[in-house]
């Protein structure tokens, strides 16, 4: 029973990542200049990592100053899957 369990988790686990794999995929390449809510800067870094359980992509841009801005994945691509609904409260 538990190896079945761990064979789910690590199935869903994988498929989440190949989700957000595509996702980067959609993203500007690195070395693309590109301004994201007034900070323009220059791809230099993009990854896809576990965070909390859930996996996330990123994408970091870095201006002529040297600054940074993290940018998620979810700037440029939306997410694919529709928005849980809110439970209603009970009269």
């Amino acid at each position: 029973k538990a190896a079945a369990k761990r064979a789910a988790k690590v199935a869903k686990s994988d498929a989440e990542k190949a989700l957000v794999e595509a996702r980067m995929a959609q993203t500007p390449a690195k070395g693309t200049t590109c301004t994201v809510d007034g900070f323009t800067g220059q791809v230099f870094w993009k990854g896809v990592k576990l965070y909390r359980g859930k996996w996330r992509g990123t994408v970091a841009l870095k201006d002529a100053k040297g600054q940074v801005a993290w940018i998620d994945v979810g700037h440029w691509v939306p997410e694919a899957t529709p928005a849980k609904p809110k439970a209603k409260k009970a009269r």
